[in-house]
């Protein structure tokens, strides 16, 4: 109920005339700072970005690229997931492995990002590591945000298992796993975006033969601003159409779940 309500909110709030608005005055601005600067190196103006984008998309690896980084991203969301439901589920059932976990999760969080790129750049491969970046970037928010759903889980309900006698396994397949998914489709939309961002950035250094972070990183060497900003725009309109699909299908199945 309390998410129906939040999608409600969010619906309400959007309003496309604002929308297409703020993006026309976004970009009015820009032209105009463009125009003022009169310097294509430090900020190209919108039609030049346009054109860029268009040779960008007319490229025949255009769509190798989009690949390669989409497939890094669904692979470091899968892995993440799976590992943070097998964590969480033997740290909620057991204080050693939380203890053991505590100082792990929390180093993981409090690292920065380019500590751990350079690191894996020295362990694992150009292709490999960029996978990692996004398992561990993601992983902390998935083991904070599913292990505090099962702590919150209502405690009368606790006590009636405990009357019955309910085994552990049951209640892991009753309960456990049924608060586990819900709290997955909460943050999946984010999270998602979160990742695709982390690898591509890992892929700036690290490189791999195929990925849209490689291509900015050669963009960059090449001092073709209007590339990078391009880059920037096709990359902020993937994250968009993927919230929009991750949003649309767990609408989705909540009103197959209602019916």
């Amino acid at each position: 109920m309390r998410e129906k309500l939040r999608d409600m909110m969010h619906y309400s709030l959007k309003n496309k005339k604002y929308l297409i608005l703020s993006i026309s005055v976004i970009i009015l601005i820009w032209q105009g700072v463009a125009v003022s600067f009169n310097n294509r190196l430090l900020l190209p103006s919108f039609w030049d970005v346009l054109i860029e984008i268009y040779k960008i998309i007319k490229n025949k690896e255009f769509f190798k690229l989009i690949f390669s980084s989409s497939f890094r991203c669904i692979q470091s969301f899968i892995l993440s997931i799976i590992i943070s439901i097998v964590l969480v589920i033997t740290s909620y059932f057991s204080k050693v492995v939380y203890n053991i976990l505590y100082p792990i999760i929390t180093f993981m969080k409090a690292v920065p990002t380019m500590a751990f790129i350079v690191l894996l750049l020295i362990w694992t491969s150009k292709d490999l590591s960029p996978i990692i970046i996004g398992i561990l970037i993601s992983l902390p928010i998935f083991y904070d945000e599913m292990l505090n759903s099962l702590f919150n889980i209502d405690e009368g309900l606790l006590k009636m298992i405990k009357i019955y006698r309910v085994s552990k396994l049951d209640k892991i397949k009753v309960i456990v796993i049924p608060v586990i998914y819900m709290e997955i489709k909460k943050i999946m939309s984010s999270t998602i975006s979160l990742i695709f961002k982390v690898v591509i950035s890992s892929e700036v250094y690290a490189q791999p033969q195929y990925g849209i972070g490689s291509i900015i990183q050669f963009e960059k060497l090449q001092l073709n601003t209007s590339a990078i900003i391009g880059w920037m725009i096709i990359i902020t309109l993937i994250i968009c159409f993927i919230d929009f699909i991750t949003t649309k299908l767990i609408r989705g199945e909540m009103e197959n779940a209602n019916k």
